[in-house]
């Protein structure tokens, strides 16, 4: 039987990259023996699956003891390429195929067969080597050349010990390529299949994201939307008064997120919005299974190519609101388009106007509310586990 070992560094957060790596377990320990490797030794693996919607009744897990990460953009570190070798070398060797998880450069691998999971690459060559710091532009010339002629075969031994880089979704391999030169391929995650659309929809619409100080989730703005949609639309073309928004998201307890959130509540006073902070996933389920419209402001505002890290690499809640039978209205960023086929399974929308007005054009034609919903069963079925074993056979 092969041995399998996957590193995960923060072993025990519950997002969808966690969810993409830990699936990869669970359908290869069918066949090979299988261990992830971590530094959460408290970790209940049992509590952690049922959070994930994970098995891991097959899975071994091997905790090590934390490395002192060494800090790359350190202009004063002195290491040589056999030291970066063997830093950490014991995770990987004992293994046929190792996969790391990781948004950073990884450790050397050892195995017989690597592979590195990235859900979005965040640093590029000079940032991770520090070549963007006051700091190197005091060296000398000479100085600077031999580092970075170093720094540049470093970086491409490090990546070379991988024979495969697997992303989630085409904007995350688009940035791979811009980011780090690296050809990669997509291998979407796969979403819960718990959610189910309930017998009958209700007047209902459902925004899920974490509720942060940074904003990054633009709940304010559809805060906005709704109440444009509630004060003018609704009466306007006689719709249904019953329309409700429930935000849904996590709130870290965070002084500044507390602030956002109470900020959110006044702005929505008066309107029939809700807003759950940290609710369980079962809640969640059975808000997402009711809901007629899923709508996203994520990446609103935004340049894309300035800041793409504040885009998801990957919409999974887009997913999950379209296996719901949700009807997905998504800002057009990031991998929106991947999921939505604009008018068929869901709709991207470009400025606030547009979101109002196409929520209220879809229910003035009630005809095709049932059509947009089959639509979205029906695409979520292309990222269902049968599709995604096949694209995981192509890789391993």
């Amino acid at each position: 039987m092969k041995r399998v070992g996957i590193y995960q560094k923060d072993l025990g957060k519950t997002g969808w990259p966690d969810r993409w790596v830990n699936s990869i377990a669970q359908i290869l320990s069918e066949n090979a023996e299988v261990e992830i490797v971590h530094h959460n030794p408290e970790l209940d693996p049992k509590e952690y699956g049922e959070a994930l919607g994970v098995d891991f009744s097959r899975i071994m897990f091997r905790a090590v003891p934390v490395p002192e990460w060494p800090d790359h953009a350190d202009l004063q570190a002195r290491r040589t390429l056999k030291q970066e070798s063997n830093f950490c070398r014991e995770y990987s060797e004992p293994y046929d195929l190792f996969l790391v998880l990781s948004n950073e450069p990884p450790f050397f691998s050892h195995a017989k067969r690597n592979i590195l999971l990235t859900p979005f690459p965040k640093s590029t060559f000079e940032e991770y080597y520090g070549h963007n710091q006051t700091e190197w532009e005091q060296k000398g010339f000479f100085s600077r050349w031999w580092l970075k002629k170093y720094h540049y075969l470093e970086w491409r031994a490090r990546f070379a010990s991988y024979q495969t880089i697997l992303c989630p979704s085409q904007f995350s391999r688009e940035w791979c390529w811009n980011r780090w030169q690296l050809m990669s391929q997509v291998l979407f995650p796969l979403p819960r299949t718990d959610f189910i659309p309930a017998e009958e929809k209700e007047p209902l619409i459902v925004s899920v994201g974490d509720f942060s100080a940074k904003n990054k989730n633009r709940q304010d703005l559809l805060i906005n939307a709704f109440q444009e949609f509630y004060d003018r639309m609704i009466v306007r073309f006689d719709l249904d008064e019953d329309w409700r928004l429930c935000l849904i998201g996590n709130c870290s307890g965070s002084p500044e997120d507390l602030a956002f959130v109470e900020k959110l509540r006044r702005k929505a006073y008066g309107y029939p919005i809700e807003i759950q902070t940290n609710v369980d996933f079962q809640t969640l389920k059975n808000t997402m299974s009711r809901a007629t419209f899923f709508w996203s402001a994520n990446g609103y505002a935004l340049n894309e190519n300035d800041a793409p890290d504040r885009v998801e690499p990957f919409v999974m809640t887009t997913l999950e609101a379209q296996i719901s039978g949700a009807i997905p209205m998504i800002f057009h960023t990031g991998s929106a388009a991947e999921v939505i086929h604009h008018g068929m399974n869901g709709f991207l929308w470009s400025n606030f106007r547009e979101l109002v007005d196409m929520t209220t054009a879809i229910l003035i034609e009630k005809k095709i509310l049932p059509f947009l919903e089959t639509g979205a069963i029906k695409n979520a079925e292309n990222f269902n586990e049968t599709a995604f074993r096949e694209n995981l056979k192509k890789f391993i």
